[in-house]
């Protein structure tokens, strides 16, 4: 049982890091754009992107649930 459970907690924090990393590689990609933001910008993104990441890998963690 604790196997399982840190599997499905491993899986969780995978896709959170997944979500983490295409938000900075969307930020370099845009780099000429993202130059213009203020670091205040960018954590805000980082900070609401992150309750949205929390939300979508609930939902693709339940699928294997």
């Amino acid at each position: 049982m604790g196997s399982r459970i840190k599997f499905f907690l491993l899986y969780y924090l995978y896709w959170l890091f997944i979500f983490f990393l295409a938000k900075i590689l969307f930020l370099l990609y845009h780099i000429g754009l993202t130059a213009n933001l203020t670091l205040s910008d960018i954590a805000g993104i980082f900070v609401h992107g992150f309750m949205l990441d929390l939300s979508a890998s609930s939902y693709l963690v339940l699928l294997p649930l």
